[in-house]
Formats: C-alpha cells, sequence, structure tokens
C-alpha cells in the first residue's frame, strides 16, 4: 500500500513537471514573437529615418498630407509577417509610425507592434530625435 502511494505521488509529481515545461514553452515563444515583432517594427522604422534624413526632399512631401506611408527595402521578413512605416507630420517633428504584425490564418486575434520615431526638421535637414513613448 505504501508503494502504491509513493508511485501515485511519483506520477503527480512527473505530470505537475510536464504541465509546467509546457507553460514555459507556450511562453517563451509568445516572448520570441513578441520581440520579433518590435525589432522588425523597430528596423523599418529606423530604416525609413535613414532615408529620410539622407534624402530631406522625400521628407518634404509628407507634410502635405495627414499620412505618408514610406517605401523601405533591403530587409528581410518572414512570410508571416507584414511591416510598415507612416510618417506624420505635427508642427516642426516628422512622426514614424512602424508597424508589424503577424498574418495567421484563422487565428482569433492579430499580434502586432507599434512603434514610433520622431525626425525633427532643422532648415532643409531632418535630425533623429529617437523614440517617443
Amino acid at each position: 500500500m505504501v508503494m502504491l502511494c509513493l508511485m501515485l505521488v511519483v506520477v503527480l509529481f512527473a505530470l505537475a513537471m510536464l504541465h509546467t515545461i509546457h507553460t514555459m514553452q507556450a511562453a517563451d515563444e509568445e516572448y520570441q514573437q513578441e520581440t520579433q515583432l518590435r525589432l522588425a517594427a523597430e528596423g523599418v522604422t529606423e530604416q525609413a529615418a535613414q532615408l529620410l534624413t539622407a534624402h530631406p526632399e522625400q521628407a518634404e512631401v509628407c507634410w502635405g498630407h495627414k499620412r505618408t506611408e514610406i517605401k523601405t527595402a533591403g530587409f528581410c521578413y518572414p512570410d508571416n509577417m507584414a511591416v510598415q512605416v507612416t510618417a506624420v507630420p505635427r508642427q516642426d517633428k516628422l512622426y514614424l509610425l512602424g508597424f508589424a504584425r503577424y498574418k495567421e490564418a484563422g487565428a482569433r486575434w492579430e499580434r502586432h507592434r507599434l512603434v514610433k520615431g520622431v525626425l525633427r526638421k532643422e532648415g532643409t535637414s531632418y535630425v533623429w530625435l529617437g523614440w517617443a513613448p
């Protein structure tokens, strides 16, 4: 009888460990996806900022519109990820909104990440101010 109780305790302990391992793996996968989304959004935003600081004439086009999508190239993203950058002018600053999302068929919700970078107009050029909250 004592052996059966010990075996039951060992089996329950093993099941608890398996559940913990499964939960930790799921949390790790979610963290990796969130990190990939953040890095993709920041990368495409920084690429747009470099493009606009190097070619200020392209940034000037943004001032006549509420929002302007900035075309970037050179990064490779997974097929199930979409990224884009939109420039939004406010006073003497140009806010760059970088957006990355996973396109998952049949998902109940969409994983996405939005980051904001700021460029300030100084004369005829633009200066990167960093990330906005």
